[in-house]
């Protein structure tokens, strides 16, 4: 119970020094402001109204594209917490060690540590789960969340409900 505790209160760190952060503009690197450059911070910015708009999915979708395009450690950062707001938490630890770098702007140092340290947490409280499929088109549901092929999904631990089915074939 204390770790949920801690966790719940590095949680409300975090949630409160990305607010400031996301108001944050990122500069140097983008001063020169190349085509590349320019549309990176024009999706990093959609990437930051999706995220604070709960959005993660495509807050992520749109930093993936943003650092596509230009590397600078906040575009990570922002891909990386929007990674673990979706559960891809192994995407969102690589993530996090590509955006702490030296060009991290000094608001967001804290930012980064805050969320390693609830990605932390959530590692030690869930396992990962892999169910593999053939044929690919298969159906499979997890909790009745579904998904055609193979799922891999973060569980908090406990009893889960695992379902497969495909045309032609006996349900498990």
């Amino acid at each position: 119970m204390t770790a949920l505790l801690a966790a719940h209160h590095r949680w409300r760190r975090a949630v409160a020094l990305a607010l400031v952060a996301l108001s944050l503009p990122i500069s140097g690197a983008w001063a020169a402001g190349d085509d590349k450059q320019v549309r990176a911070q024009a999706k990093y910015n959609e990437a930051k109204d999706r995220f604070a708009a709960d959005d993660f999915q495509r807050a992520a979708e749109l930093a993936t594209e943003a650092d596509a395009l230009f590397f600078h450690p906040a575009i990570v950062l922002l891909k990386s917490r929007a990674l673990r707001k979706i559960g891809k938490l192994r995407e969102a630890e690589e993530a996090f060690r590509r955006a702490d770098t030296p060009a991290l702007p000094k608001p967001l140092v804290r930012t980064l540590q805050d969320e390693r340290a609830l990605l932390a947490d959530e590692l030690k409280l869930k396992g990962e789960v892999l169910v593999e499929v053939t044929p690919d088109t298969a159906l499979v549901s997890i909790d009745g969340e579904s998904s055609k092929g193979g799922v891999r999904k973060w569980l908090l631990a406990g009893k889960h409900r695992v379902e497969a089915e495909a045309a032609g074939f006996s349900s498990l």
